[in-house]
């Protein structure tokens, strides 16, 4: 590395981004007090409700996760005036929460509410018709983190009947799915 002169302080930085950063901890907290304050209690059960989502979404998830009781009057006005300040637009239908918002429902909601909106946002992409492998990913973590196992067979089907050719192009995105198996193969060989 010193011969490709490599900074150490370089590495110390990225270092300290991968680790909890007390500012950007205090910047989250400021930022969520923020929201608090400002934002009408319909636009806020929004991005409580979009915080548990992992990666990105389309507004078809945000509006079915907008039914969930207590259903959130004006969701699609509500989303729409978030997207640019609390919500980023990626693509014509996709979007993604602002990092300085991620877990915002861990600190405002139940675990059983969670859970009950993690199972929700597994069954809405599941009742899409056609479902990209990122996408996919979305939702067997949310079907994990819901604890809903009727998700959980309907999303492990088509990986288990997949040709193993297709399924070493799409092993990559599937990131949840490659952990589990990773888990289960450790666990196995440490019992032998």
């Amino acid at each position: 590395m010193k011969r490709s002169k490599w900074s150490i302080e370089e590495f110390r930085t990225l270092n300290s981004l991968r680790q909890k950063n007390e500012t950007v901890e205090k910047v989250k907290k400021k930022t969520r007090e923020r929201l608090l304050r400002e934002l009408p209690a319909s636009a806020r059960g929004l991005v409580e409700r979009v915080s548990l989502i992992t990666g990105r979404f389309n507004r078809h998830l945000v509006l079915d996760l907008a039914l969930l009781p207590p259903k959130i009057a004006d969701a699609g006005i509500s989303f729409d005036q978030l997207i640019g300040s609390w919500i980023d637009q990626h693509e014509i239908d996709r979007f993604s929460l602002s990092p300085l918002l991620s877990n915002f429902a861990v600190a405002t909601l139940t675990r059983q509410q969670q859970q009950q909106i993690q199972s929700e946002i597994a069954d809405s992409i599941l009742r899409t018709k056609v479902i990209d492998p990122i996408t996919m990913n979305t939702a067997f973590v949310a079907a994990f983190a819901g604890k809903n196992t009727r998700a959980l067979a309907l999303l492990c089907y088509p990986i288990l009947t997949t040709e193993l050719s297709e399924l070493q192009i799409i092993a990559p995105h599937l990131m949840m799915f490659t952990f589990l198996l990773q888990t289960i193969q450790f666990m196995y060989m440490t019992r032998m």
